[in-house]
Order: structure tokens, then sequence, then C-alpha cells
């Protein structure tokens, strides 16, 4: 771990300032399209990571890992924990990431917490649930975010921790991913998410259907898309219409 300290560190206090009308933040972003996922990031760091196999007597997440960390130093992606740190607190208390605002791009940034890589959808004998998550998963979840929902979240970089995982399943390394999202503002304060019900008409608009024994499950036949986690909270009703974050996909997810 310490070999990746030694590496150029991404300063995050000096972002460019972006303009934007503060009451319709989330309009602003480019329409990402299929052939341009890497406009965020994500695509080079996953390639980057595709085809690794686990290691004897190791775990694949454990390889993906360290070739995440060589990827980031290579590419100069990593960024200071103390850096990240001196950024307003917004949430320490979501099961996947600490949040934090980065005011000079008026974004939400958010740090896998050390050693873990967020959620993916998986079969389970109690139907579909949200497990564990490699460092591809994640990378190739927020690709196919992006696509879907015509969004613009964006890998920021990577982050090694000082301090060791307390979470049971982190893998060793203190290996954390940041992404950042738009601020979203919701149409109404006093009611910022949409109804189940609005969010069904959504979703069945994307081709959705709700899928059975699943946690918040939905769908889509055509591509095998299978959404979870689609619950009113990961949801904000905003001046633009229905817009989501923090769900739970994939793509081609076998039982």
């Amino acid at each position: 771990m310490s070999q990746a300290w030694n590496a150029p560190v991404r300063q995050i206090d000096n972002a460019p300032q972006v303009k934007q009308d503060r009451r319709h933040e989330q309009s602003t972003a480019a329409t990402p399209s299929e052939g341009d996922f890497d406009a965020q990031g994500f695509g080079e760091a996953a390639a980057a990571l595709a085809g690794a196999s686990a290691a004897p007597g190791g775990s694949l997440a454990e390889v993906q890992v360290q070739q995440l960390i060589a990827w980031a130093k290579a590419a100069q992606r990593l960024i200071a924990e103390p850096d990240f740190e001196r950024l307003p607190l917004v949430s320490d208390e979501t099961g996947e990431h600490e949040v934090r605002f980065h005011e000079p791009d008026r974004r939400v940034w958010k740090k896998t917490w050390p050693g873990t890589f967020g959620m993916m959808p998986a079969w389970s004998p109690e139907g579909w649930k949200p497990t564990y998550a490699t460092p591809l998963d994640y990378l190739e979840r927020f690709i196919l975010h992006n696509a879907l929902f015509q969004d613009d979240v964006r890998l920021e970089g990577v982050i090694i921790s000082a301090h060791p995982s307390q979470l049971v399943g982190a893998v060793p390394g203190g290996c954390s991913i940041v992404i950042s999202q738009r601020w979203l503002i919701a149409a109404d304060d006093q009611s910022p998410h949409p109804t189940s019900e609005q969010i069904a008409s959504f979703m069945q608009e994307l081709g959705f259907k709700p899928l059975p024994d699943s946690f918040f499950g939905w769908f889509r036949e055509d591509d095998g898309v299978i959404v979870l986690d689609a619950k009113p909270d990961n949801f904000i009703l905003t001046p633009d219409g229905i817009l989501p974050f923090d769900l739970v996909l994939a793509r081609g997810v076998g039982e």
C-alpha cells in the first residue's frame, strides 16, 4: 500500500468552476450515449480490470483491487484521503458510501467504504437481493446507470485509506472508489421523493416489469437488466422529472 502513495496524488480542492443554474442543476449534464461511456471515466478503469481471475488462495475482488490501484497510479487518479475528508460531509450513514459535497463543481462526491465496492443483484434462496460487488461490478454498474438513465455519474478516482476497514468482508488494502453525481434539487422540498406509483410508471416507460421475489426489484427482458432497491428514497422528483440514484443494477445476471 505504501508504494501507491509514491504516485502523483490528485488534488481535489482546485477543480474548475462550473456555472450552473442552482435551481435546476440536474438538467445541465450532457446526455451520454452507448458509445460515449468513457466521458465519465469508467470505461478505461473497467477495461484495466476486465479478464482478471482469482489467484490461488485469494479472491477475484483482491486481484481487481490490485489492478485498480495500478490503473489509478498510471492514470494519476489517486486522491489524497485528507483532501476528500476536508469536503463538507453530507452523510456517513449510508450502506455503500461516505458522501461529501464538492463546492467548485457543485457535485456530490461519494467514496465507497474502504475495502468494499457497493452492491450488485444476486439470486439467493430468498429471492433477488443485493450482495457485495467487486470493483469491476461497481464500475460496470455506473456505466449501465449512465446509459439507462441518461445520467452523468463520473469516476473521480481512487483513495487508499490509512485507516484499516472495520467492515466484515472488506477486501484488504483500504481501497475505495470515488464517484460524483449531480446535486439533485427537488421540485418540492417538503416532498422530495416520488411515490411508489410514480416510480412504477417511470420504470415501465423504460421497459421494466416488476421482479418477483426481489428487494424492490425490476427486470427488463430485452437486455436482461436487473434493478434492485428501487424504493422512493433512491429517487428525487425534480423539476425535470424523476431522477434515480444509488440503485443496485446489473446486466445479464444469472441465477
